[in-house]
C-alpha cells in the first residue's frame, strides 16, 4: 500500500512496504545534462543528486531498500546519471530511474488538488494507490499507440537491472483518452 509522506507544488514522495523493507518514491520534474546527471525540482529548488540525498535523509525513514525517481531524464548520461549519481552517494540501496520522458497518470499538480480535497491519511492514499501509474508518452507523431521505456537501476554505481519494452495502458489523462505504457 502506497502512503503520501510529503507534497509540494512541483513534487511529491510517498512510501511502500516491500518484502524486504522501504520502497520510497519521489515523483517530479527532471531535465538532461549532456555528459552529467541531470537535475530535479522538488520544492521549487533545482536539486542536484547531493541535494536529492539530503531531501532523502531528512525524511527519516528507516529499512529504506529501494528509491524509485520517477522524473523524466534520471538514468540518462548512463553511467553518469542522476540515480547512478544517488546510487553512489547513499550506497548499499537500490537507485530505478528512467531514460527520456515520463508521464504519469497523477502528476504533481493532481495529487496537489487531491490533498486539498481529500486532505492527507487514508482518502489520499486510497486515492494514490487506485490510480497511480508510470508512463511513456506513444509516438503521436506517427500515429503509434505503443510507446516504449527504458527503466535502469543502479546499486553502488552500478547497473543491476535494465528493462525495456511495451504494454498498452488506456488511461484518463488531462480529460481525454489516449494509450500510455505503464511501466
Amino acid at each position: 500500500m502506497k502512503f503520501l509522506i510529503r507534497h509540494y507544488i512541483d513534487a511529491y514522495i510517498f512510501i511502500e512496504q516491500i518484502n524486504s523493507g522501504v520502497e520510497l518514491t519521489i515523483v517530479c520534474h527532471g531535465a538532461y545534462e549532456p555528459f552529467g546527471p541531470g537535475f530535479v525540482a522538488i520544492n521549487q529548488q533545482i536539486c542536484n543528486a547531493a541535494q536529492i540525498a539530503d531531501v532523502i535523509r531528512s525524511l527519516n525513514i528507516g529499512h529504506l531498500v529501494h528509491i524509485h525517481l520517477v522524473c523524466c531524464n534520471s538514468a540518462d548520461s548512463s553511467p553518469a546519471c542522476m540515480v547512478a549519481e544517488l546510487s553512489r552517494i547513499i550506497p548499499d540501496t537500490y537507485f530505478t530511474g528512467y531514460a527520456g520522458n515520463v508521464w504519469l497518470t497523477l502528476p504533481p499538480h493532481y495529487i496537489n488538488q487531491a490533498v486539498a480535497y481529500l486532505g492527507y491519511g487514508t482518502r489520499i492514499d486510497g486515492y494514490l494507490n487506485m490510480f497511480f501509474r508510470i508512463a511513456e508518452e506513444a509516438d503521436i507523431q506517427s500515429g503509434g499507440t505503443n510507446a516504449y521505456y527504458h527503466r535502469l537501476r543502479y546499486r553502488n554505481g552500478v547497473i543491476s537491472e535494465q528493462r525495456s519494452g511495451a504494454a498498452r495502458l488506456p488511461s484518463l489523462v488531462d480529460g481525454s483518452y489516449r494509450t500510455y505504457t505503464q511501466l
